[in-house]
């Protein structure tokens, strides 16, 4: 299959919806607010989606990929860089494209960024349960600060790359 990556535009509302509502388990969804802002209160329509990634791209401290397999996206990445001191960064995979490498890709992509834009280190965090994740990270090179972050109903492991 032909992937192709491209940065998020407000144009991209409609398929980043549907990739949200039917791509992501409910449980997914639940984590898919951090980091990604434009999620963390609840979406109602693609008008407003398409809003938010207006307002997100004024702030001019983000980079958001897209994958798309076709007119589909199946994954995105995104860098935020809340400060310069502790840049976040988050991946989401279509529930169907899962354990096929495009985490690995998306994070490539990430790092990729982060070094381009004179990063020296970078965050993430997984939930505790999710064990494809904390093993994509670390073979990408993150390690565990040892920091776990209790939320309502898990816990996530923080985990840093140094660039």
């Amino acid at each position: 299959m032909r992937y192709k990556l491209r940065h998020l535009e407000p144009s991209d509302g409609r398929a980043l919806f549907e990739f949200y509502f039917t791509g992501l388990s409910k449980t997914d969804r639940k984590f898919f607010g951090q980091p990604y802002p434009l999620f963390l209160q609840p979406l109602k329509t693609v008008k407003e989606l398409r809003q938010r990634i207006k307002k997100w791209q004024l702030e001019n401290d983000w980079y958001f990929f897209l994958l798309y397999a076709g007119e589909k996206i199946v994954g995105c990445s995104m860098l935020k860089r809340c400060s310069t001191s502790r840049p976040v960064t988050g991946i989401a995979i279509h529930k169907k494209y899962r354990r096929q490498g495009l985490g690995m890709i998306l994070q490539r992509v990430i790092i990729n960024a982060a070094r381009n834009i004179g990063l020296k280190r970078i965050w993430a965090a997984a939930h505790d349960d999710n064990i494809a994740s904390l093993r994509m990270h670390t073979k990408c090179g993150y390690k565990t600060t040892g920091k776990e972050m209790l939320k309502q109903s898990h816990r996530e492991i923080e985990m840093k790359m140094e660039l």
